[in-house]
């Protein structure tokens, strides 16, 4: 929308436009924030940056880019662009995961209710009849008791485990454990891979494409990274080219990112 007005008013009455049309009430706060520092004299980027996350680094580099080269609409679509297509890859993967996680809830709802329910009725039967039951039997109707009798016990040791791993994943080496052990999963570790390698390459030709500096770039890129290895991967890329690495170089000895980007990547 800014993109689209700045090429028929000023920048200053684009931001009033887009605030006053803002239905929501944080939004409107936001973009009021950052006309009321346009109009203080500050530039469009750092007036954004007095808002802290609520536009992220690699937002405010391009626009300060783009307030330099004097091409600011053209940087705004390519924005726009680039926040609809990581927009678009989140609801494909979440539309592929929705099926199965909501398969394994009902799965797991129900196992608890039979459980819970269906096999103490059952188990009334097998005690009239007298019989011996088999060892697979048996244990199923021992974690069936187990469930009855100490159900709530069960349920709050999951809730303390997971609260434990929350506030152990919120801390970095964990984290970067946790992270390294899903890129090493069979199926789940190369959709990961996959989708890290192509949020980074669709960010880096963005801003490079809008006049960001290699270097500038990749340290912007790796902030963007969902995943704690590709982060500190792409920082050490970072590191390498401000060194005189070639950035092909230095993303094949990450050992990360697909053949084929980095054949491309030494290409270009």
């Amino acid at each position: 929308q800014l993109a689209t007005l700045l090429t028929v008013s000023t920048v200053e009455e684009s931001l009033r436009m887009l605030a006053e049309q803002a239905d929501n009430k944080r939004q409107q706060l936001a973009l009021s924030r950052v006309h009321a520092g346009v109009v203080e004299g500050l530039r469009l980027s750092d007036a954004m940056a007095r808002l802290g996350p609520a536009f992220p680094p690699t937002y405010r580099a391009m626009v300060a880019a783009g307030e330099s080269s004097g091409s600011l609409p053209e940087i705004l679509e390519r924005l726009a662009d680039l926040l609809e297509k990581q927009q678009d890859m989140r609801a494909k993967i979440t539309s592929a995961l929705v099926y199965p996680v909501v398969l394994a809830v009902v799965a797991t709802c129900v196992i608890i209710a039979l459980m819970t329910f269906v096999v103490p009725k059952v188990v009334d039967q097998f005690d009239t009849s007298g019989q011996r039951l088999p060892a697979l039997t048996q244990a199923m109707i021992a974690i069936s008791d187990i469930m009855v009798h100490w159900g709530w016990l069960l349920a709050l040791v999951v809730a303390g485990l997971c609260l434990v791993a929350a506030m152990l994943l919120s801390r970095p080496g964990p984290r970067l454990a946790f992270d390294g052990l899903l890129l090493r999963l069979p199926i789940v570790g190369r959709m990961i891979r996959n989708v890290e390698a192509a949020s980074f390459a669709r960010s880096l030709s963005t801003m490079v494409a809008s006049g960001l500096p290699a270097l500038e770039a990749l340290q912007l890129t790796s902030r963007t990274a969902g995943n704690r290895v590709f982060r500190r991967a792409i920082e050490d890329m970072a590191n390498a080219v401000h060194e005189g690495s070639s950035l092909s170089s230095a993303m094949r000895r990450t050992r990360l990112f697909p053949p084929l980007l980095v054949n491309l990547t030494s290409s270009g």
